[in-house]
């Protein structure tokens, strides 16, 4: 005979089981312009981004606050630290600081250099060769945004601004502020912390970057909020969300890298 206190118990959780709420999986297709498609996931906590033609994914896990980036072709992964981020930022910032007094020494070594290998060298020197040359302070960079309404995109509301940057208008960017559609509250709280965390990286970046860094800056701005669409006016680039899915997600999209092998991330200091 089964024991009544035993039995109870076994209702009372089972009721509990099923009020719990259930947290679907949410899945955000954005289309780019140039072919720049991507697609952002998120299971448990956890936000997985991929471009369209690309091998490589980035995960972020909202409660460690840890990037991890996925190179299933070479079968490695690289976890990224907050900290460690900002360390190689600052010491990036500060090796760019000693060699600004050098660069038209260095731009006018490269003048001397085939075209096709001076072109390599200054793409892989974008950031250095944004810094002011010597005795020319940087151009002071002003970000505002100008509220201009709501608008529902893909079925998720969101804060449309026009941005101004040192008061001309470089662009807009909606930003959802608050789940809505098929994205949970939990999901949204997720890609929040994941977006708040990309766009402090692209902020030092466009510190860091000058001129370089200007298509960074519409994702820069101090707002809160997940970007739902942006469009910048100067570069001509775009993207917005085009569908929203709360399917369920295989593990494996999220796990799977475990099994590659690791590596540390390099520090710049």
């Amino acid at each position: 005979m089964i024991n009544k206190y035993y039995f109870a118990s076994l209702v009372t959780a089972t009721v509990s089981l099923s009020a719990s709420p259930v947290v679907a999986d949410i899945t955000l297709v954005l289309k780019g312009t140039h072919g720049h498609d991507s697609t952002i996931q998120v299971k448990n906590g956890v936000g997985r981004m991929s471009n369209a033609g690309w091998d490589q994914y980035t995960l972020f896990d909202a409660g460690t606050e840890t990037m991890t980036h996925v190179d299933p072709k070479q079968q490695r992964y690289m976890p990224m630290s907050k900290e460690r981020l900002e360390e190689n930022m600052q010491a990036a910032a500060n090796m760019q600081k000693s060699m600004a007094p050098h660069i038209d020494e260095i731009r006018a070594g490269l003048s001397e250099l085939p075209e096709d290998q001076r072109k390599m060298i200054e793409q892989r020197m974008e950031g250095l060769m944004g810094a002011p040359a010597a005795g020319k302070p940087a151009e002071p960079v002003t970000i505002k945004t100008v509220p201009r309404g709501t608008e529902t995109i893909a079925g998720l509301e969101c804060q449309l601004y026009d941005v101004l940057k040192n008061d001309q208008h470089v662009g807009e960017v909606c930003l959802a502020t608050a789940s809505s559609g098929k994205i949970s509250p939990e999901d949204f709280e997720t890609l929040e912390a994941m977006m708040a965390f990309t766009r402090n990286m692209a902020s030092m970046a466009t510190d860091m970057m000058g001129k370089a860094g200007s298509q960074k800056e519409m994702l820069s701005v101090d707002l809160k909020g997940v970007p739902i669409a942006v469009k910048d006016s100067v570069g001509g680039n775009e993207y917005q969300v085009v569908s929203v899915s709360d399917e369920t997600l295989p593990d494996d999209l999220f796990s799977g890298y475990q099994k590659f092998q690791k590596q540390e991330m390099p520090s710049l200091k």
